[in-house]
């Protein structure tokens, strides 16, 4: 739980930070499925309600977004299975993807904030594993050198 709310943290101050000033334009996604020749896929832009199921054959689809600013987004599959990534206005976001074994994102390019993103993330991680550690050794308490029990 912690770890989520964490994470929702830092994408609401992501979002701010790169906040461009631009009018709405178009960011278009072109997705590959390296492992299926048709199917179904979701995307989401997560600050809308709407969620585009699409369909993709050849192992191929593209869709594009209007957004005045970069956005969180997620890619799903249809058994629940996504991926968080930002999407840039005036960009072109190539993705790769598998799909059957889970959703499994294993190429995505083209978007500057999405960059940004990962490395913020990249430099979470040692922060986060003190933090596990932490947490590890609250569960499960020795005697303090200086406890009653030690004293008498």
């Amino acid at each position: 739980m912690k770890k989520v709310m964490l994470t929702l943290l830092v994408l609401g101050s992501f979002i701010f930070s790169v906040r461009s000033e631009s009018k709405k334009s178009v960011c278009k996604i072109t997705i590959t499925v390296t492992d299926s020749e048709e199917g179904k896929i979701q995307l989401r832009k997560m600050n809308m309600g709407n969620l585009d199921t699409l369909e993709f054959k050849g192992g191929k689809l593209s869709h594009e977004y209007e957004m005045e600013e970069p956005m969180p987004m997620y890619i799903s599959d249809m058994d629940g299975h996504y991926q968080v990534f930002f999407a840039d206005p005036k960009s072109y976001i190539k993705l790769n993807i598998e799909l059957k074994s889970g959703l499994k994102v294993t190429l995505l390019e083209g978007s500057k904030s999405n960059e940004i993103f990962r490395q913020l993330i990249s430099k979470q991680e040692p922060v986060q594993q003190a933090a596990q550690q932490i947490s590890q050794q609250y569960q499960n308490p020795k005697a303090n050198k200086d406890s009653i029990a030690n004293v008498i």
